[in-house]
């Protein structure tokens, strides 16, 4: 769906977001409003002036915020995510000869080191969509303009409005050139036909992407395995965060807040939970990261009233 508007925190990203060598929100949360423009924070379109795009206007460049009930079941825009309440989906179809749809999202990383091999690793799955039957599909990674490579296919047999949704582990990887990319994921169809059709399985494609995270060749990456539990959410007074495969090593505790600012850290943490109260943060929605001496390791939401 067309993205009619930037919020804030898009704005900001372009500037301030970069200091990470990880994506901020790389579960995808985000509120469905039900208008077209719901994106996950933090993230970007990929507009369809980049040169990776296919789409015809900025009318079909626009993915979609998902879940289980949103923003559109009847037409199959909906699903259950991987993780989190919500994920992205993103098309690609053409309707005629001159309208084309091809919907992905992008941000920023930086504090990269050039040379390194960074692996992208992700959660995909064939979604569907009313008139976009195509049972296969990938993501195509670029770091700015260059391909880093196509995800293993995806396959899926379930009707287009199916809430039982499979996903499948995805890893890409690129070397770094810069101290700074702009990762893009946009959905990939690799019979090549993208006709939009009543009954076509090798036409029009809807993919779904979850849980985008970036790691280092070699070295565990980031992924929402060590965070089992953030409760209650949301919170007044204060809130715990639980952990599994808990070890004994020192963890870091980063948390940065809508407009991708660090407003609270706190180091030695060696315990099985952590408590976070009101005063520490304040009223708002933010966002955070859990991290060992090598790389991230867990990542979640916290929201204050």
């Amino acid at each position: 769906m067309k993205h009619y508007l930037l919020t804030m925190a898009g704005l900001f990203l372009g500037i301030n977001l970069a200091f990470t060598q990880n994506f901020i929100n790389p579960d995808l949360d985000g509120t469905i409003t039900g208008s077209p423009g719901d994106t996950a924070d933090f993230w970007y379109h990929v507009p369809y002036t980049d040169i990776n795009s296919i789409a015809s206007s900025s009318f079909f460049d626009g993915p979609d915020l998902t879940d289980m009930t949103n923003p559109s079941p009847a037409v199959g825009l909906n699903g259950n995510p991987y993780s989190g309440p919500t994920f992205i989906s993103g098309l690609i179809s053409q309707y005629d000869a001159q309208n084309v749809f091809h919907e992905g999202i992008m941000q920023t990383v930086s504090g990269l080191t050039p040379g390194q091999t960074y692996t992208v690793n992700f959660y995909q799955t064939v979604v569907k969509q009313e008139n976009q039957l195509d049972t296969s599909g990938a993501w195509a990674v670029y770091f700015d303009n260059t391909l880093a490579g196509y995800s293993a296919v995806s396959t899926s047999q379930l009707p287009f409005n199916s809430n039982s949704l499979v996903w499948d582990y995805r890893t890409v990887e690129f070397v770094a050139t810069n101290s700074s990319h702009t990762i893009k994921f946009l959905p990939y169809d690799d019979d090549g036909d993208i006709t939009q059709s009543l009954t076509n399985e090798a036409g029009g494609l809807r993919m779904g992407i979850d849980l985008i995270n970036l790691g280092t060749a070699g070295i565990s990456v980031l992924t929402n395995e060590l965070v089992t539990q953030v409760s209650p959410v949301p919170a007044s007074d204060h809130v715990t965060i639980s952990f599994k495969n808990y070890t004994n090593s020192e963890h870091q505790l980063l948390i940065f807040n809508a407009n991708g600012g660090l407003v609270y850290e706190r180091s030695g943490i060696s315990t099985e939970e952590i408590q976070i109260t009101h005063d520490d943060l304040g009223s708002g929605i933010f966002y955070f990261k859990l991290k060992n001496d090598q790389n991230y390791l867990g990542s979640g939401e916290i929201v204050f009233l």
